[in-house]
């Protein structure tokens, strides 16, 4: 079984892939229709979630990172 911190990083690499995946297509459609507001909204929404899930990954890896130390510095207890 894995860790919490494999499971948060395995779901922030699906999420991030699928994202970069509809911002690639998103990017692809605007090259051919660059006045389609949907699509700059498409391209927009990609870009703000990923930086939202970019911000969620980095909070997860600090919380880790105290448990652990509080975790260690109660076993020096």
């Amino acid at each position: 079984m894995s860790s919490p911190q494999e499971q948060h990083i395995a779901t922030y690499r699906e999420e991030a892939g699928e994202l970069l995946a509809e911002l690639e297509t998103s990017l692809l459609e605007l090259e051919e229709n660059p006045q389609d507001s949907d699509l700059i909204n498409r391209v927009f929404r990609a870009m703000h979630d990923k930086q939202v899930l970019v911000g969620f990954q980095s909070y997860l890896v600090l919380e880790h990172a105290i448990l652990r130390d509080a975790d260690a510095h109660q076993a020096c207890s």
